[in-house]
């Protein structure tokens, strides 16, 4: 026995199945975004571990200096007071993710203070830097997460030293030092659970430190304007942080 349907019926029957049953695309969960595991904001801890810096006095000649080294904890030469002393050994950052696009807009942040006395010499160092930061990165949803950017911002330091020189007397010396910051940088963000990453990177930091000292005393009084120190140049082979996402 055959069973016929009417062309009306038929219809009717496909009509009522494309408004009963959803589409598959439009069904489907909506997108978390293309920031890692949906998360908005960052926040890391990073140091160098294996950089070369190169420090070329203003004016050039045989005065250039080098440094090369590593280790964890290491100081970063992010910053460049008096001449090379002191410097930040760990810089904290914080960020905001797109949630639809994979691009982090953030700041790293280093602060440090210093007392220095030697026999009869006491003195204070003040170092800072604020460096925001733009990173673009790549499969941004996966457990290996690479990224390249750029950072530019500004830094500075304040040494001052208070000592009695003979026959001039008591002496207070103060040398300022602040530099622009700029450079490329890239890596990988390594997700152990989906809100902590471990990051391994390298960048390059370029510096034009800009000085002065005022030397103040009975006999002596000095002010004089900022004055270009040199060009540095941080070249960062190994870096390494941690950061959480949330």
């Amino acid at each position: 026995m055959r069973c016929r349907i009417s062309l009306p019926l038929a219809t009717l029957v496909a009509a009522a199945t494309l408004v009963l049953i959803p589409d598959t695309a439009t069904a489907a969960p909506a997108p978390t975004g293309l920031s890692p595991k949906g998360k908005r904001f960052r926040f890391n801890l990073g140091t160098d571990v294996f950089s070369l810096v190169h420090f070329n006095p203003d004016g050039g000649g045989d005065d250039s200096r080098n440094r090369l080294g590593f280790g964890i904890g290491r100081r970063t030469e992010l910053d460049w007071p008096t001449g090379g002393i002191g410097g930040g050994v760990t810089s904290l950052g914080f960020g905001y993710i797109f949630p639809k696009v994979p691009i982090v807009l953030g700041a790293q942040f280093a602060f440090a203070i210093d007392g220095v006395d030697v026999s009869d010499d006491g003195g204070t160092t003040v170092e800072g830097r604020l460096v925001p930061y733009f990173n673009y990165m790549f499969n941004a949803s996966g457990r290996f997460t690479p990224f390249v950017g750029l950072h530019f911002g500004l830094g500075g330091g304040l040494y001052t030293i208070e000592d009695d020189i003979d026959p001039i007397g008591p002496v207070r010396a103060t040398t300022n030092v602040i530099y622009p910051v700029v450079g490329p940088q890239g890596g990988v963000h390594i997700f152990i659970v989906d809100a902590v990453s471990v990051d391994a990177l390298m960048n390059l930091d370029y510096m034009a430190p800009h000085g002065r000292t005022v030397i103040d005393s009975d006999d002596v009084d000095s002010d004089r304007d900022y004055d270009k120190l040199g060009d540095l140049l941080n070249v960062a082979f190994i870096s390494v942080g941690i950061s959480a996402w949330f």
